[in-house]
């Protein structure tokens, strides 16, 4: 590197640390890999990653035969055990490596790794140059890489993926008259687990489109309550968007269940 700049920022009232690594590249054609370490000190802890639309552990979750040189992941990985632990967000590094560098053919080989052990240290894989399809032989110049971490007390499902989803998605923050009133929420949805990850006018533009996620690992009954209007009827619809059955009452979920909902609009 001509240059690796690392910041810590600590924000009052905000239970993270936010780590932001600057990595100033010089142009190398030898085979190298960037990785960064984060050795969490989580005693017989236990790794999850989250996954599209799922949350897995390594070796327990995972086919005969699959990968474990190295891990996809979505948005976090959580290390914890059942006092406590570590919901750690990646949003601009997928690659994961547990307990060592098992991926770096400089000089060794590691070969196709059929088991690893428990840890609770994860490698951040952030490039390479010796991956030949579709990635350049040299990689200079300035890369960010960001990363949060949120300590905890016991493993929270729910609460890890709104982690991570604030992380990936934050907040953008626009000028506005100081006299205009804050604008309140249009529906509210409970439990807690039961996350919003689509909201957005039908096809037709009748009706409203929501899309409800379970991203906790219990069964859970979701209300929505509509603060401004309510609709007519809300409907379970699918991906067509079409009307199968009137939703009445709670809605019933199963971990990592996703339903979709159609809300008829007055006046439509």
């Amino acid at each position: 590197c001509n240059k690796l700049l690392r910041e810590f920022r600590v924000i009052d009232g905000i239970d993270r640390v936010d780590i932001i690594n600057i990595i100033d590249k010089q142009n190398i054609y030898e085979q190298e890999a960037v990785h960064l370490a984060f050795p969490f000190k989580v005693p017989e802890a236990v790794c999850r990653m989250d996954i599209p639309w799922a949350v897995v552990s390594p070796e327990t979750d995972q086919l005969p035969g699959a990968c474990k040189n190295y891990f996809t992941v979505q948005r976090w990985v959580d290390v914890s055990n059942k006092d406590y632990g570590v919901t750690w967000a990646t949003p601009d590094a997928p690659l994961i490596e547990i307990g060592a560098i098992t991926n770096d053919p400089r000089g060794r080989t590691v070969g196709w790794i059929k088991n690893i052990e428990p840890s609770t240290t994860l490698y951040s894989y952030v490039m390479n140059n010796y991956w030949e399809t579709n990635y350049k032989a040299g990689q200079e110049g300035p890369t960010t890489f960001r990363y949060s971490i949120e300590p905890h007390k016991s493993f929270d499902s729910g609460r890890a993926a709104k982690f991570g989803t604030g992380q990936s998605q934050p907040l953008i923050a626009v000028p506005v008259d100081n006299k205009t009133p804050a604008p309140g929420p249009v529906m509210k949805i409970e439990p807690a687990s039961i996350i919003v990850t689509a909201f957005r006018p039908s096809e037709d533009g009748k009706d409203l489109i929501v899309r409800l996620f379970n991203a906790g690992e219990q069964p859970e009954k979701a209300t929505v309550t509509w603060v401004k209007t309510t609709p007519d009827a809300i409907w379970l619809s699918n991906l067509a968007e079409e009307k199968i059955e009137k939703a009445n009452g709670s809605i019933e979920m199963v971990p990592y269940d996703i339903v979709t909902l159609r809300a008829s609009l007055p006046g439509k």
